[in-house]
């Protein structure tokens, strides 16, 4: 009898977010602020994004791509296909797209500049890449590593960059940092993305320099635009 593959992981994990938190909120706001007529959503779960993106603007054009079946499947979209992005190119081939949006994507996939280079052939001219990163290098992360503790590092992450690092990688592949959105500011332990934020906390975080945003963000979405 021929061995049957264990099923991914991916096919029960995804299913988990099915809520629009507090990082997917964050990544809603900044693709709305980039006006897209046709947007590619890389990791789109069951969703939850993609229903936000639609209610907010009623006259997108939306594609997806997802790595589970499942949540693939559950959509019924014939605009939404699974893609192992570690693995595979960027799906629809033939199409440029206004915006491609990502949340909890990049730190998975071992090619950033690869991944970059394509998002970038895709996009139409000034068109605009909306993603966000976990912080690798927060303070409290790497105070914890100094004293000999084990941050928070999810088994399938493949790669550990600074904001900087990701930055000059983003650069070098065409694109230009617009601006870096703080996603749970804090000293020590992060705050849950299931929590909310209160508005002056928001505003505070936008106004801090690069630098503290990169000690003290768990987590970010950047707003790049493409540099033709």
């Amino acid at each position: 009898m021929a061995d049957t593959a264990p099923p991914s992981p991916w096919e029960t994990e995804t299913l988990r977010y099915d809520k629009l938190h507090l990082r997917l909120r964050k990544c809603l706001e900044q693709v709305v602020d980039c006006h897209p007529g046709r947007i590619l959503e890389l990791g789109c779960g069951i969703g939850i994004l993609r229903n936000a993106i639609r209610q907010a603007l009623p006259d997108i054009d939306y594609f997806g791509c997802d790595i589970s079946q499942t949540a693939v499947s559950a959509l019924q979209d014939p605009q939404v296909v699974r893609a192992d992005l570690r693995s595979e190119p960027l799906p629809f081939g033939e199409i440029l797209f206004d915006c491609v949006a990502g949340s909890g994507i990049l730190e998975y996939v071992e090619d950033l500049p690869g991944l970059f280079a394509s998002i970038h052939s895709r996009l139409t001219p000034n068109g605009f890449l909306v993603a966000s990163y976990f912080n690798m290098h927060h303070l409290y992360r790497r105070v914890l590593a100094t004293l000999g503790g084990s941050p928070h590092r999810h088994g399938e992450w493949r790669n550990n960059l600074s904001l900087a690092e990701l930055g000059r990688i983003l650069s070098d592949n065409g694109f230009q940092v617009i601006r870096w959105v703080p996603v749970n500011l804090c000293l020590t332990r992060v705050r849950h993305i299931w929590t909310d934020e209160p508005g002056w906390y928001a505003k505070m975080g936008m106004m801090l320099p690069f630098q503290a945003k990169s000690a003290f963000a768990y987590q970010v979405v950047f707003q790049a635009r493409k540099i033709p």
